[in-house]
């Protein structure tokens, strides 16, 4: 019996210590997809949880991909080339509201803009959490500059011009 008691008192610590290592796992997972967009699931429930989606949206031709450039500090994605209609999308958990993420984009052209793409806001200053209903910030890439779809409007608003 009391080696029953021991075995079920250390199969405890070993389930307890199990889910910490996979809570701060997933506290920490950044997953990135390109030309594709995050797996689904109910993230209703996930508050914490923003997701990200740079979309090309400039028109239909030739030289029409967009690089891609995307992170925060200590992450870097890395160049990503996006084609037409098609987006570049990640996401995260920002518990401690630290993080800072950043977008460099880049025409065939050459016209570029660099710009935030997500950052903490006070509960007094709520643009950026407005627009992305406080989940999906979509950034897109037209012809005259770079937008940001405003969810609750359903209108796409110019935020950045691009740069020669």
């Amino acid at each position: 019996m009391k080696t029953l008691k021991s075995f079920s008192s250390s199969s405890s610590s070993i389930i307890s210590i199990t889910l910490v290592v996979v809570i701060t796992l997933s506290l920490s997972h950044d997953p990135v997809v390109v030309n594709g967009s995050t797996a689904g699931g109910d993230d209703a429930l996930d508050f914490n949880r923003w997701y990200e989606h740079i979309v090309n949206g400039l028109l239909s031709g030739s030289n029409r991909t967009l690089l891609v450039h995307c992170g925060r500090k200590g992450k870097d994605f890395g160049d990503q080339i996006v084609n037409v209609r098609m987006e570049f999308t990640w996401s995260f958990k920002d518990v401690f509201g630290k993080k800072v993420y950043w977008c460099y984009l880049r025409k065939a052209n050459s016209e570029h803009a660099t710009f935030n793409v997500y950052w903490k806001e006070s509960d007094y200053h709520t643009w950026l959490g407005y627009r992305c209903k406080w989940k999906h910030c979509i950034w897109i890439a037209k012809d005259d500059g770079i937008y940001i779809k405003n969810i609750p409007e359903n209108i796409d608003e110019l935020v950045h011009h691009w740069e020669k």
